[in-house]
């Protein structure tokens, strides 16, 4: 939900907050405009005709790669050559998705990457945004992100209406202990997503095992009797029927 909510100037608010345009906030927080904190960059492509640009090893990024919130490979990549036609990003660039699906947010976590037109990056003033902060506090406006597109056949948000999105700024302390927190809870995340598909390639396997040879240990699968089937290789005493059978 966006941080951008509807509240009376009369609503009473604990001591040391304040009311702003995004709601009640800390006293010593600050409501700003994106493109005071940072640079905003918008995405070229290289020419597609020229194969010496493509097919490198520097990430070209679009917006079916903000999957994930560290942003390290995509699916399609640019060499060196390809570079100079492009706008190179650093690790640490914030990246928006501001065309079609608007709100999608990711952090480069390469080198170097590049990204298409339809993101924005943001290449934040450390002295004044934390990178994983901004990441973060963008997540959580996407609501307003997608108010603020204009609502054509593809919807598209453009760069001088992204860079006056307001965005809540504590003092740069918070601001890295809030993002802290936030990447620790998306790192055990991600851990508990790693063992969740490790898993379920394991019960896979366990599966292909189990119906090929039954029962029996990984050791002993070289003296199990087999025959030949029409599913393939069956333990001898298994039968083959038809599911109205059973």
């Amino acid at each position: 939900m966006s941080m951008a909510m509807n509240h009376s100037p009369n609503d009473i608010l604990p001591d040391g907050f304040q009311m702003t345009e995004l709601g009640p906030l800390p006293a010593d927080w600050r409501v700003v405009r994106l493109g005071e904190v940072g640079k905003v960059v918008t995405g070229r492509t290289p020419p597609t005709g020229r194969s010496g640009y493509w097919n490198g090893s520097i990430p070209f990024i679009t917006p079916v790669d903000l999957n994930d919130t560290r942003i390290r490979m995509a699916q399609r990549s640019i060499t060196e050559e390809g570079l100079r036609e492009a706008k190179p990003l650093s690790r640490g660039t914030v990246l928006v998705s501001c065309i079609g699906y608007i709100g999608k947010v990711g952090v480069v976590d390469s080198e170097v990457a590049v990204t298409n037109q339809q993101i924005n990056a943001v290449i934040p003033n450390l002295d004044k945004a934390n990178n994983w902060f901004l990441a973060y506090a963008l997540m959580l406006e996407t609501p307003l992100l997608r108010s603020r597109a204009r609502m054509t056949t593809v919807p598209i948000l453009h760069k001088t209406n992204f860079e006056r999105i307001p965005i809540p700024l504590p003092p740069l302390p918070e601001q890295r202990a809030i993002a802290y927190v936030l990447r620790t809870v998306q790192r055990a995340k991600e851990a508990t997503g790693r063992v969740i598909a490790a898993l379920k390639e394991l019960k896979k396997s366990l599966m292909r095992h189990l119906f090929t040879y039954g029962p029996v240990p990984l050791g002993r699968v070289d003296r199990v009797p087999m025959q030949e089937t029409e599913l393939g290789p069956l333990p001898a005493h298994w039968r083959v029927v038809r599911l109205g059978e059973v």
